[in-house]
């Protein structure tokens, strides 16, 4: 038989008599120069020479896998080293939880051309035993990601992971947190009388989000003409201590320039001025960066540590639900702009939205209630 059609091979006998037949076929050539083959051992030539013609129509189809060796945690080891080059640390790290969490216990032994959408689909219906459908979706999205590149890199031929079922959420979407006028001017009244206000104002009057505002420098400020430029934003590393500023935001338009109401700008001068005063005070012990949040020492923020000493307080003196987090400022921004009437674009810009189609999609719900105030402003107007 050619070589070019493949090979079968008498190799032996097995311990109860029967043929090992070994099958080889030459596949391709790779970037190197160097000559691909797959192999594999049957029991008898008739199945043998079935396996070969098997292998040839694969071949010819283009759909023959090469690697059979290879397990899924070791393909995703290789692609992690890719991946990182290619996204922020803090997107590198989460998605490296996901699969650490969820998808190597469970699947990382399996062979990468071996596995099977039934495979994934096992994993998936053990894992909603013990977390939330949410999680498993966001799983489902980083391993979706690593296959098919294993597709693009001529791995495997399919996608394993788009015939899997991801589980919906069992609880309907909650609509986004966000303050009411009224509780808005509580939670600025109570701000006031807060060490860090300052930075929890500029939040709810700018949309900025805290990563963003973290990474504030002085100079990013204009005082004359009230704006601040948003350029980089500030994460607290997971491991190893320590902090990093990342000069690419989320996406081109989170690069963006807004407007800062005179009160807010107010309490910035507040704290600058305090900020001064604790750095003259602590000497040498003050850690100079020109950040415009800092701690008693100049350090960076830790949100996690603020928002337990600070934000709760505030929440809880303002009379807010206790389930209002951090981020629901940014919507409350939003929301409030839009019902006040600002145009959706400039609302978009404003929060570094990559579309006016996000925005609109994200606060619906606003549109919904402006819906109903115009139909009564109409039917007052042609009726009353």
């Amino acid at each position: 038989m050619a070589r070019s059609e493949g090979t079968v091979k008498l190799l032996g006998k097995t311990p109860e008599g029967k043929e090992r037949w070994l099958v080889r076929l030459y596949v391709k050539t790779d970037g190197n120069g160097k000559r691909i083959y797959t192999s594999k051992v049957e029991i008898g030539e008739r199945k043998a020479k079935q396996t070969l013609r098997q292998m040839l129509s694969e071949r010819d189809a283009g759909t023959i896998q090469v690697n059979q060796k290879e397990t899924l945690n070791m393909y995703l080891d290789r692609w992690m080293t890719t991946h990182k080059a290619n996204v922020r640390q803090r997107t590198y790290d989460n998605d490296n939880d996901m699969l650490r969490l969820y998808i190597r216990p469970l699947l990382g032994e399996y062979k990468l051309s071996k596995l099977r959408p039934l495979d994934i689909q096992e994993a998936y219906n053990t894992l909603i035993e013990r977390v939330s459908a949410a999680t498993i979706r966001r799983a489902h999205a980083v391993l979706h990601n690593a296959l098919e590149d294993a597709v693009k890199w001529e791995m495997i031929v399919k996608n394993p992971s788009d015939y899997a079922s991801v589980p919906k959420s069992k609880t309907p979407k909650q609509e986004r947190q966000a303050l009411n006028a009224d509780q808005a001017k509580r939670f600025i009244e109570v701000c006031h009388m807060d060490k860090l206000g300052a930075f929890y104002v500029l939040l709810l009057t700018t949309g900025l989000r805290p990563s963003e505002a973290l990474g504030l420098t002085w100079s990013d400020i204009d005082w004359e003409n009230r704006k601040a430029t948003v350029k980089r934003t500030m994460h607290i590393n997971r491991k190893g201590g320590g902090y990093r500023i990342e000069e690419a935001t989320k996406t081109k338009l989170s690069s963006r320039t807004v407007v800062i109401p005179e009160p807010t700008m107010e309490l910035l001068r507040i704290w600058r001025k305090d900020q001064a005063t604790r750095a003259l005070s602590a000497g040498d012990q003050y850690e100079r960066n020109e950040l415009v949040f800092t701690s008693e020492v100049g350090t960076p923020l830790r949100p996690d540590n603020i928002n337990k000493r600070h934000f709760k307080q505030i929440v809880e003196d303002a009379h807010l639900p206790s389930t209002f987090t951090v981020y629901g400022l940014r919507h409350s921004y939003a929301t409030l702009a839009l019902m006040a009437g600002v145009p959706i674009k400039v609302v978009s810009e404003n929060l570094g939205h990559a579309s006016i189609e996000l925005t609109l999609k994200t606060y619906a719900y606003v549109f919904s209630e402006q819906k109903e105030e115009a139909a009564k402003k109409l039917e007052n107007f042609l009726f009353a």
